[in-house]
């Protein structure tokens, strides 16, 4: 699911959230979104919860990439903390490659390094990305 957050927010433009059914499930959408990002847009982007798999968040800057173990997905809830902001339907974004759910949206306008900077103080998740980036939270 892709949300158009820049009207709600300064975390990010968009939000990615998706989900695997295991630690492995997650840890391989998370690595193929890395890549494709790399690929793309030559972005390498700050990452966080690899190791455990249960939650990868993936930080580009004006979008970021929530990725889940199925019932941790369920206990976050995501979704409903951002039940204002619009859903993408699925024919505006490009399916990506290799199973992974959604790749950057088409009708992004900036690169994804341009907001980099722009992170929530009280995200912790963002908040870390930031400091992995040399970003001031």
């Amino acid at each position: 699911m892709v949300l158009h957050t820049a009207a709600l927010t300064s975390i990010a433009d968009y939000l990615v959230i998706g989900s695997g059914n295991s630690e492995r499930h997650v840890k391989a959408i998370a690595e193929a979104i890395r890549r494709d990002m790399a690929q793309r847009f030559g972005e390498r982007g700050a990452r966080e919860g690899e190791a455990a798999g249960t939650w990868v968040l993936l930080d580009y800057g004006d979008i970021v990439v929530h990725i889940f173990r199925d019932d941790v997905r369920l206990y976050y809830a995501l979704e409903k903390m951002w039940n204002d902001a619009p859903q993408l339907p699925q024919t505006d974004y490009e399916p990506a490659t290799a199973g992974v759910a959604a790749s950057r949206p088409a009708s992004a306008s900036r690169p994804a390094s341009a907001g980099a900077s722009r992170h929530a103080v009280g995200h912790p998740p963002a908040r870390a990305a930031a400091r992995a980036q040399g970003a001031r939270p």
